[in-house]
């Protein structure tokens, strides 16, 4: 009889140190009646977030979009040397430069169109930021040239240049709120006005 009583009581026991091991903990977090202090929202690190999956987001775009007008550009060069070499026969010169220009990697046109550009020097983490030099014979690199020069590509890059300056201004926006300052993308330079000009010059006279 006794046992069984004895396991009746024992959890009750335990039931109330437990809860005297809560109360003891509510009352130390609600010393001197204050609440328990929560972690604080932090906006540099969203704005750090962000910043990174816009970068992300903005180099990925940038380069498919590149990338896709770049084939484009090379297939019309390269049939634009087939048929110079239909028509004036089989020389060597078109033929090497035709063979050139197919091995020439797309990778790297766009790559040199990104640094054009300037975003990788936007990079948050810094890891892409270092331009390579390119290692291409002086034929191949007239022949990039001529890529990135055509209008495909030039009309690409002038479109990309403007979302990367809306980028650019993006973050000195949020930068600006994060630290409490008013950025105005209008703003100009002070100049001086023509009345204290004259007033000066009458103090010359």
């Amino acid at each position: 009889m006794n046992s069984i009583v004895d396991r009746d009581i024992k959890p009750s026991s335990e039931t109330s140190d437990i809860k005297e091991e809560k109360l003891a903990k509510g009352a130390k977090k609600r010393q001197n009646g204050k609440k328990p202090r929560r972690r604080r929202f932090d906006a540099k690190e969203q704005l750090a977030q962000e910043r990174k999956e816009r970068y992300d987001k903005l180099l990925h775009q940038a380069r498919k979009s590149l990338n896709q007008q770049a084939k484009v550009a090379k297939s019309f060069e390269c049939a634009k040397l087939v048929r110079k070499l239909k028509s004036n026969g089989n020389e060597d010169v078109l033929q090497n430069r035709l063979i050139q220009l197919k091995q020439i990697s797309l990778q790297n046109v766009v790559q040199i169109a990104i640094q054009r550009l300037g975003i990788l020097n936007l990079d948050p983490d810094f890891s892409t930021s270092i331009e390579t030099k390119s290692q291409n014979n002086p034929e191949e690199e007239i022949l990039m040239e001529k890529l990135l020069s055509h209008k495909r590509i030039v009309g690409c890059i002038e479109e990309w240049n403007d979302k990367v300056t809306q980028y650019r201004r993006w973050y000195l926006q949020r930068q600006d709120s994060v630290h409490g300052n008013k950025f105005d993308s209008t703003a100009r330079p002070k100049t001086q006005k023509k009345g204290k000009k004259i007033e000066r010059e009458r103090t010359f006279c």
